[in-house]
């Protein structure tokens, strides 16, 4: 994983460890599950940046970051995560169809995950 990207999930969990902290702070509490959806951005506003790894782009990044996080909410809040994609193969999945997903989950939280930069990472 690039360390900045590590250090990233590190402040989102932080983050979503804060957020649900009522949720998970007692027993009775802890038998509800969050419901999270993360939504990794598309490369519709594509980024490129040129790496000591090659040419990188915006979408695996997104679905890198979104996975560590899932995994990351799972060990440490037993949250169930939902994606919105997970293949990076595919550019452009509509807002519409991401929309839908999220709504389906009837989610506590949704988060649209996206490195949109002049910076490189």
């Amino acid at each position: 994983m690039l360390p900045k990207l590590g250090r990233l999930v590190s402040i989102i969990t932080t983050v979503s460890l804060v957020f649900f902290g009522s949720v998970f702070s007692s027993p009775a509490a802890a038998a509800t599950r969050a419901v999270i959806v993360l939504d990794p951005d598309d490369d519709v506003a594509r980024v490129d940046w040129p790496t000591t790894y090659g040419l990188i782009t915006e979408l695996p990044l997104n679905i890198r970051l979104a996975n560590a996080v899932k995994t990351r909410l799972w060990d440490n809040c037993r949250a169930e995560v939902i994606l919105t994609r997970d293949d990076p193969g595919q550019a452009i999945v509509p807002v519409t169809a991401r929309r839908q997903a999220a709504e389906a989950a009837s989610p506590d939280l949704m988060v649209t995950l996206a490195f949109v930069t002049a910076q490189r990472v």
